[in-house]
């Protein structure tokens, strides 16, 4: 054979492959293992549009990757960037795909028409085959979930005590511009798994900055951050799937950061989470019947009547290991919301007195201000907590404090953001999107 016909051997082959002689655009050229590597390379085109970048995923050296099929290799990618080829209004075609994971995302694909209706999703993602994944039954109860130490996390750990654990920390958010957070990370989940004789395991990849989100925004500006509206929950158990399938886990339960007081779309939400499936593995949103205040609560009724540790909590990150900066919302609301149930923060893992932490709260809400990125997620933290003091009656030490904080009208300080205006959601009026 000479190089001529070589040429176009290799020529035809890859058109055959990629675009396809009838046509069909394959959004992805080829999957790549390589030990406990997966890197996945997209289509030319899609990749030119909505990503920077290969993907890519790396996981334990216990994670044998090569005992896996491509419909199951694919998963990582295919969840992280379905939301993409929806937004596309194109045909994309995919040489085979889990079963129950096509019909569940016709079903999340349904829930984005509902939730972000200023977008089409009338892109396809076409399986040329599909692959009936199966488990084997399980032989004990075992649960797998997103762990970063924070409190929903722990809440949803320390709710399923004792059932075997193994928590999943992923590396590719504040890591990727911090580098040295990794180890402490790292360091901090691996104490909370081997003090309640968890399995831990870590997962790195680029699946956030891999989007090209400069282009989105172009076409979407009102759908920033695109991410936490729609790639969380779905990236979260896309990456968790090779761990799932082969430690034979059927239950992933994603720890929900909300709760049914907020009205409006997010990316980690029942609708959503609840209708993830794939290879016999069933998604749930934790805790989406919590506050904030509530899942405090949780976390020392199980440490009394399970007799466990206190947890620390690892609210906000720093470089010097402190869980608590002071100013970060979600450090001033747990610390409030502790000491609102009567606990030390200091017994949680935070550093900073109270009394700072008063004076900053007070500084925050100072009558009359506008806060910027104050939204009505944040907002109903802080109602979590003021409505426990009033159930409660108000703590003994620094009354005038607490007198402040329940008269303080939190929903005042609101400044809607584009995002969320006007897409409030009738939770009762679509019910039926709902898979329990």
């Amino acid at each position: 054979m000479n190089y001529r016909t070589i040429y176009f051997t290799f020529l035809a082959l890859i058109i055959q492959n990629f675009s396809g002689l009838d046509g069909k655009e394959y959004l992805i050229q080829s999957i790549n293992v390589k030990e406990n590597r997966l890197e996945i390379i997209p289509n030319t085109d899609f990749k030119k549009s909505y990503l920077t970048e290969n993907f890519f995923a790396i996981y334990g050296n216990d994670i044998q990757l090569n005992q896996l099929n491509d419909s199951i290799l694919s998963i990582p990618f295919v969840l992280s960037v379905i939301s993409l080829v929806w937004e596309s209004g194109q045909e994309y075609y995919i040489e085979e795909m889990d079963q129950e994971l096509y019909y569940s995302l016709q079903k999340i694909k349904e829930v984005y028409k509902v939730f972000y209706r200023s977008v089409d999703w009338s892109g396809e993602l076409i399986p040329d085959h599909l692959v009936k994944n199966e488990l084997v039954e399980e032989k004990e109860e075992l649960i797998t979930l997103p762990f970063s130490g924070g409190l929903d996390s722990v809440c949803t750990s320390y709710s399923h005590y004792p059932t075997k654990q193994i928590l999943i920390t992923y590396f590719g958010f504040s890591t990727e511009i911090w580098p040295e957070l990794q180890d402490i990370v790292r360091d901090q989940c691996f104490e909370f798994g081997q003090t309640l004789n968890y399995v831990n395991t870590f997962v790195e990849s680029n699946f956030r900055t891999l989007i090209n989100y400069d282009f989105l925004y172009s076409r979407h500006p009102e759908m920033k951050p695109w991410y936490v509206f729609c790639q969380e929950s779905l990236s979260l158990a896309a990456l968790a799937a090779p761990i799932l399938i082969l430690n034979n886990c059927h239950n992933f339960q994603i720890s929900s950061s909300m709760d049914w007081s907020f009205r409006y779309p997010f990316g980690t939400h029942p609708f959503i989470d609840n209708n993830i499936r794939f290879s016999d593995v069933k998604v749930n949103c934790f805790s989406f019947d919590l506050t904030r205040q509530d899942k405090i609560k949780k976390i020392i009724e199980v440490s009394i009547e399970k007799e466990l540790p206190l947890p620390k909590l690892h609210v906000c990150r720093h470089l010097s290991g402190r869980s608590c900066c002071r100013c970060i919302e979600k450090c001033m609301v747990t610390i409030n919301g502790l000491v609102a149930e009567g606990e030390d923060p200091a017994d949680y893992g935070f550093k900073r007195s109270f009394e700072s932490v008063m004076k900053n709260t007070q500084k925050k809400f100072k009558k009359g201000k506008k806060i910027q990125r104050f939204y009505e997620g944040a907002c109903g933290y802080w109602q979590s907590v003021q409505n426990r003091i009033l159930e409660k009656g108000l703590p003994s030490q620094n009354r005038d404090y607490w007198q402040w904080f329940v008269e303080v009208d939190f929903p005042s300080f609101i400044i809607h953001p584009n995002c969320y205006s006007g897409k409030e959601i009738d939770y009762d009026q679509y019910r039926y999107l709902l898979d329990e």
